[in-house]
């Protein structure tokens, strides 16, 4: 299973929607936001609503989810392969 963080900023990130849009097609594939499950369902509401149809879920942000990979813009500790990804809008990226 792949989990991916989506971003707490109100326009689209078409890089994540696509990005999710692929892994989608061969992977069982769970979201969260550190916005929270509310947030992270309303995003999907509004950029990819067609994510619901092909099984996307939302979890928590939390250990104990038996995630194979992660992909998250944060360092986290939440499965055996963590691919960091680097978003602009991020503070903890723009000191670096």
């Amino acid at each position: 299973m792949c989990a991916c963080g989506i971003p707490v900023k109100q326009e689209v990130d078409q890089v994540m929607v696509d990005l999710v849009s692929t892994l989608i097609l061969d992977h069982e594939v769970f979201l969260w936001s550190a916005g929270g499950v509310k947030y992270a369902q309303s995003w999907i509401d509004r950029f990819a609503p067609a994510w619901w149809t092909l099984g996307v879920e939302v979890i928590p942000k939390e250990k104990g989810q038996n995630i194979d990979i992660c992909i998250d813009d944060q360092d986290v500790d939440l499965a055996p392969i963590v691919l960091r990804i680097k978003r602009e809008h991020a503070d903890h990226w723009h000191d670096e």
